[in-house]
């Protein structure tokens, strides 16, 4: 399981910071990690099944 570590995280179209933010993720929200590029993770939302990126450092892997 992972989890959002912060307030809020933006959930990007691409693996970049300039990337267009397609959704957002909020503290706790459980995510599953599909695929990795770089310094982020192609997530998929548990809530709401959206996905988009998000800078690794800010998604906490581990039990609830």
């Amino acid at each position: 399981m992972a989890f959002c570590s912060i307030s809020y995280i933006p959930v990007r179209a691409q693996a970049a910071h300039a990337s267009e933010m397609v959704s957002m993720l909020l503290f706790g929200e459980e995510v599953e990690i599909i695929d990795s590029a770089d310094d982020y993770y192609l997530i998929e939302n548990k809530y709401d099944s959206y996905r988009g990126y998000v800078p690794k450092i800010h998604i906490s892997e581990g039990k609830e």
